[in-house]
This record gives C-alpha cells, sequence and structure tokens, in this order.
C-alpha cells in the first residue's frame, strides 16, 4: 500500500504541538508522526530557497541520514511519514524534487500578530538561541523574498517587528512553493479554522486529505490547546506596529484575515503579558 510523507510548513507557534500529539496517540496505527527531529539542525538559513542545489542538503550527514530514515518509514507500506516541526521549511523543496507525487504538505498559517507575540516571548531572536542564526530569517539573506521597509529598518526594529517579518516571509515562500511544484499537493489551513469548538468540517477537511480516518477522540479535542512550552514577557511592544508593515498587511488578508481585527487586546493581554515584575 503506499504511504504518504506529510510536512507541515509553517512558522512555528500555529498549534503543531496539538497535531503530533493526536497523530502519535491515536493514529499511531497508521502514522510515523515526528516534531522537531532535527530542530535548527536542519540548518535552514544555510539552504534557504536555494532550489537549485537543493541536493546540497544531503552533504549534511544528519540530514541525508534523517531523509534515509523517512524512506525507511514509507519502504515498509505499514506507516504514513508526518513531520509538524516547523524549521524543516527548507527541506521540503528537496522532498517536492524526490517525491512529487507522494508528498503532501500542510501549509497551517495563524494570525500574525499572535505568532510575532509568541516567537518574542521565547526570546527566539536572542543570539544564544539555538535557532537564532541557524532558522530565523532576515531581509538581508541574500534569497530573501521580502525587504522593503523591513530591511531598511531592520537594526532599529523591536524583536516583535523582526518576528512579524518571519511571518511574512516564510508564508509568502510557502505560497511560492505551492506554485513551482505543481506535482505536489498542497493544502493551507488557517490555525484559528481547524482548532476550535466549530472546526470538526475543516478537521474533516484536513484527513481527508491526509487519506486518514476521522475518528472520534481528536475530533473531541479541537478546542482544547496543548503547547508544552507557552511563555509569557513583561516586555510586550507596541502590537500595533504591524499596521506599518503593508507586505505583512496584503499577505494576511489574502490568508482571509481581516485587517482591522488582527488585535485582540483581551487575548494578548491574558496570554502574552506577564503578571510577574
Amino acid at each position: 500500500m503506499k504511504r504518504n510523507i506529510v510536512f507541515f510548513l509553517s512558522t512555528g507557534r500555529v498549534g503543531t504541538q496539538w497535531f503530533v500529539n493526536t497523530f502519535r496517540n491515536y493514529y499511531k496505527d497508521l502514522v510515523n508522526a515526528e516534531h522537531e527531529p532535527l530542530a535548527h539542525r536542519y540548518r535552514p538559513v544555510d539552504f534557504y530557497r536555494n532550489y537549485k542545489k537543493t541536493d546540497q542538503m544531503l552533504d549534511d550527514e544528519e540530514i541525508k541520514t534523517h531523509l534515509g530514515s523517512i524512506n525507511d518509514v514509507i519502504k515498509k507500506g505499514k506507516l504514513h511519514y508526518i513531520e509538524t516541526g516547523w524549521p524543516a521549511y527548507a527541506f521540503i523543496p528537496l522532498l517536492c524534487k524526490i517525491y512529487p507525487e507522494r508528498l503532501k504538505v500542510i501549509h497551517i498559517v495563524r494570525n500574525p500578530v499572535e505568532v510575532a507575540l509568541s516567537l518574542s516571548t521565547h526570546n527566539i531572536r536572542d543570539s544564544n538561541h539555538p535557532y537564532s542564526k541557524a532558522a530565523m530569517l532576515n531581509p538581508k539573506h541574500s534569497r530573501a523574498k521580502i525587504r522593503g521597509k523591513y530591511k531598511a529598518r531592520w537594526n532599529h526594529l523591536t524583536q516583535y517587528e523582526q518576528n512579524l517579518y518571519q511571518w511574512t516571509e516564510i508564508n509568502s515562500y510557502g505560497v511560492e512553493l505551492e506554485r513551482i511544484f505543481p506535482m505536489v499537493k498542497f493544502l493551507l489551513v488557517k490555525k484559528e479554522d481547524i482548532l476550535g469548538s466549530n472546526s470538526s468540517k475543516e478537521f474533516i477537511n484536513l484527513m481527508n486529505f491526509l487519506e486518514l480516518p476521522v475518528r472520534s477522540k481528536p475530533l473531541s479535542l479541537l478546542a482544547k490547546p496543548y503547547d508544552k512550552y507557552s511563555k509569557q514577557s513583561n516586555q510586550i511592544t507596541d502590537v500595533r506596529l504591524i499596521y506599518s508593515y503593508k507586505q505583512t498587511i496584503k499577505l494576511a488578508k489574502k490568508f482571509g484575515y481581516d485587517s482591522d481585527t488582527l488585535i485582540h487586546k483581551d487575548y494578548i493581554t491574558e496570554r502574552y503579558i506577564s503578571k510577574n515584575e
């Protein structure tokens, strides 16, 4: 029986932990699910948008070994392989070339304000963070898609603004991948639509795309967040700065977000602002 390879493409902080937990607990008879097996060691910044030389990734022994382990899973014909972690974003073009008819990509997006705030609470741009140089993009990258105002002011931006850039760059890239690799099946999913109390229709659509059965227990858990790495901060910046970046607002609208309602003050206060001094 044909088994698929499925990768989630995202910025991170979009609910992928919920998915990997669900696959592991309720689909282990059909799925081998991983979250961030290589983490920042995918070296996504190094290999980002290097479409003509994707095979250079295989010069990295750890990446090459991981690809081999994925191939071993699907060759056995028992389990689909699903990986949900976001640092694999630069690995996806290589998979598109090797497995164009077997690969499925779930491009999952979330409100850019909330993604940028969540990344900021993890202080992910700090030079000491392992993801900072290896996985976090900036407009000075030689193969960056988005530049504009972000590049002109980069060294003076708040971490929140730099993470808005990450949201814009990676999600623009996701749109680009679907265009460049028409043989690969892509599905665009909004986190807000699929993880909520009224999300059963969207979840069923996702399961159909993945060629997996719809099971009752995951349906009952759609409105229950699962986040082992939730954090807060007492250094939250002015979230209205998003309106300074037309490229971000334009892309958010493309995904169906209303630019006038991107900021949910009560939720931001409860979820991201630390009460501790």
